[in-house]
């Protein structure tokens, strides 16, 4: 069977639209790895400062005027109801990470994982944002790690939010391949 000029077409508008599908996935997935990369450091952040805790070994950092963990990781915010702060933070990234590695196998968080890490990051930036003015405003002293921390869950806060807001605003792929076969046409 001889191939017309219209069957060529629409062979090379099927092979667009596999591209364009194709560059679809790949924008929406490296929001996704950028949330992965920065919630692993906050993980190891989290992961160092509770391994200093319970060891109760001293953390690497300056003690300065300005800078001082082990004074600011001692003091009466480092406990909420005697439970440290480093246990928390421990547990928030842990539970973003995991839900950004389910994203790939679980239906349930396939859909709602963008909004299940927006609402984690949004909690973890406010209590970051509190700590991070107790540090600047009634201690006086300042923690790397804690900043380091603080860092991680800002930026985590900020693609989260991309995320999220793309996954509201987006016209599902499908209807962007009609449209993109349409137009060809």
């Amino acid at each position: 069977m001889a191939t017309t000029p219209n069957n060529a077409i629409e062979f090379e508008s099927q092979n667009d639209a596999a591209s364009l599908s194709s560059t679809l996935a790949s924008l929406r997935h490296w929001l996704r790895w950028l949330s992965l990369g920065i919630g692993l450091i906050g993980l190891s952040i989290a992961l160092y400062l509770t391994y200093a805790k319970v060891t109760e070994s001293a953390t690497a950092c300056p003690a300065n005027a300005t800078f001082d963990c082990e004074f600011v990781q001692h003091s009466y915010y480092s406990q909420i109801a005697g439970l440290p702060i480093v246990y928390i933070g421990l547990a928030g990234y842990l539970a973003i990470v995991a839900v950004l590695l389910l994203e790939w196998r679980v239906p349930f968080f396939t859909k709602r994982g963008p909004l299940i890490v927006f609402a984690m990051t949004f909690f973890g930036f406010l209590y970051s944002a509190f700590l991070t003015s107790t540090e600047a405003f009634t201690l006086h002293k300042w923690c790397l790690w804690c900043m380091g921390s603080a860092t991680a869950m800002t930026a985590l806060f900020i693609v989260s939010s991309v995320r999220a807001w793309r996954q509201f605003s987006a016209v599902p792929d499908d209807l962007l391949l009609e449209e993109a076969l349409s137009d060809e046409e």
